[in-house]
C-alpha cells in the first residue's frame, strides 16, 4: 500500500465527514431503544424464539400480575419486550423472566458460531466491570438453531451519552470522562488476565448504568483468546477504533488492538466525535497519521513485520495534542492519549499500567460522589497477584495504604 503526495494528504482534517449520519445533530435526547433496520443478510432474521405460549411483555405502564403458582412449566420463562440492537452476530432483546420479575437481555446467536463466545462470557462472569452471564439456553425453533444468552440488564450505552452531549452542544465533565476510562480499563484488565481479546471495543459497546454510572464491557462476539493457535483476522473491529496494525493486515494482534481502542473511546469522550473517523480503511490511516504523523521503518515493522517498508508514505508531522483537542486539553489526557496511541503496538501499556497515570489521580485524590465510586479501590485478589507492589501503591489512593489513616 503506498500513498503518493498530494495536497488532501497534508490537509487537517479533524472534524468527521459530513455524510456520516452519526455525527448529525437531530432533536433531543436520544431514544432509549430506538428501533433498529435491521441489516441484510441470513443473520438479519436471528431473533428470540423463546417461549411462543407466552405473549409479549404489555407496555411499562399496564400493571403486570404475577403468575400463580404452578401455572408455567418448570424452568426460565421469558417475555421479551423490545429489540434493543441487531448486528453481525446476533439480536439482542429486553426481557422479564416471569418468575421474579427481573429484567434481564436475551442475545440470541446462531448456535454453530455461539462456543467461543460462551466461554469467553463464562469465563469472563463476575470479573470487574464485565457484563454477567446469567444463564444460556436454546432456541425453541429446531431449524434456526440459536442459542440464547441470557445477560444483566444494563440500560443506556456510553455510545447514546456522547450523542446525548453532542446533541445539546454540551460538555461530558472531566469527572465523569475520568469514571467511564476507568471503569473502561479495569473491564480491559479483567480481559487481560484472562488471555481475552475483545477486538470490537467501542463506545455501543460499553453499557452504562444511569443510577450508578457503572459501566461494563460487552458484546464478545468477535473475541478470541490470545495465544492459541487459531488464525486471526485482520479485519475486526469497526472502523472508527481499529488499531493501525489491523489497518495494515496484520494477523498477529493481541490485546494491544483493544488498548488502541479505548484511546480511541477517550479522545471521543472529550470531543464528543471520533478521534479518527475514516470512510474506508485507507482513509482511517490518513486520519491516524494527520494526528500523529508518519510512522517510520521500524514501526511499520512492529506493526506487520510483512510489511514493505520501503513503501512511499507522505511525510506528515505529528499534530500537538493540545491542537487536537483545543478546549478539552489537559496534560494528564495527553499523557494517556500519547501512551495508548502508539503506533508500536509493544509499546502501549497495559490497563492496569494506564490506570495508574496521572489522569486518574484525582479520583484517588478526591473520589466522585457516585455509587460506584466506593468498588474502584476494592481490587479483586486476581487484580493484587497482577500487580507489582509498587505499582499498586500508585493504584491504591494515600488513605488506603497501608499504615495510613483512614
Amino acid at each position: 500500500m503506498g500513498f503518493m503526495e498530494n495536497a488532501d494528504a497534508k490537509r487537517r482534517r479533524l472534524d468527521p465527514p459530513t455524510d456520516v449520519d452519526a455525527f448529525a445533530a437531530r432533536g433531543n435526547r436520544p431514544q432509549l431503544h430506538p428501533t433498529p433496520t435491521p441489516p441484510a443478510g441470513l443473520r438479519a432474521g436471528l431473533h428470540p424464539q423463546l417461549h411462543p405460549n407466552l405473549q409479549a411483555a404489555p407496555p411499562a405502564t399496564t400493571p403486570v400480575p404475577a403468575p400463580a403458582a404452578g401455572e408455567l412449566p418448570s424452568g426460565p420463562r421469558y417475555q421479551t419486550q423490545c429489540v434493543l440492537g441487531r448486528g453481525s452476530f446476533g439480536t439482542v432483546c429486553k426481557a422479564i423472566e416471569v418468575r421474579s420479575r427481573k429484567t434481564v437481555a436475551i442475545k440470541t446467536v446462531a448456535l454453530s458460531g455461539a462456543g467461543r463466545e460462551m466461554e469467553v462470557l463464562r469465563r469472563l462472569s463476575g470479573n470487574p466491570n464485565v457484563v454477567s452471564l446469567l444463564g444460556a439456553f436454546e432456541g425453541v425453533d429446531p431449524e434456526a438453531r440459536t442459542l440464547n444468552f441470557v445477560l444483566e440488564y444494563i440500560e443506556d450505552t456510553l455510545a447514546r451519552i456522547i450523542k446525548h452531549h453532542r446533541q445539546q452542544g454540551t460538555e461530558m465533565d472531566f469527572n465523569f470522562v475520568r469514571i467511564y476510562m476507568y471503569q473502561l480499563l479495569r473491564g480491559l484488565g479483567s480481559l487481560y488476565r484472562e488471555g481475552v481479546v475483545h477486538r470490537d471495543i467501542k463506545p455501543a459497546n460499553l453499557l452504562v448504568d444511569p443510577a450508578s454510572y457503572c459501566l461494563k464491557v460487552c458484546d464478545f462476539g468477535t473475541a478470541k483468546w490470545v495465544n492459541t493457535n487459531e488464525v486471526s483476522q485482520a479485519y475486526v473491529c469497526s472502523r472508527f477504533y481499529r488499531a493501525p496494525e489491523l489497518i495494515l493486515s496484520t494477523r498477529d494482534h493481541n490485546t494491544s488492538v483493544d488498548m488502541w481502542a479505548a484511546g480511541c473511546v477517550l479522545g471521543e469522550m472529550l470531543l464528543h466525535q471520533p478521534l479518527f473517523a475514516g470512510k474506508d480503511g485507507i482513509d482511517q490511516l490518513f486520519k491516524i497519521m494527520e494526528i500523529l504523523g508518519t510512522p517510520n521503518a521500524h514501526q511499520l515493522s512492529q506493526m506487520n513485520s510483512s510489511y514493505d517498508a520501503g513503501a512511499v508514505f507522505t511525510h506528515v508531522p505529528p499534530l500537538k495534542w493540545s491542537k487536537v483537542l483545543r478546549a478539552r486539553w489537559s496534560a494528564q489526557a495527553e499523557a494517556l492519549l500519547t501512551m495508548m496511541l502508539q503506533y508500536d503496538p509493544k509499546l502501549r501499556p497495559n490497563p492496569m499500567e494506564a490506570m495508574a497515570t496521572d489522569f486518574f489521580t484525582e479520583l484517588r485524590k478526591n473520589p466522585p460522589k457516585v455509587r460506584i465510586a466506593s468498588e474502584f479501590f476494592n481490587f479483586t485478589d486476581q487484580e493484587m497477584s497482577s500487580c507489582k507492589p509498587e505499582l499498586m501503591r500508585k493504584l491504591m489512593p494515600e488513605k488506603r495504604l497501608p499504615g495510613a489513616p483512614f
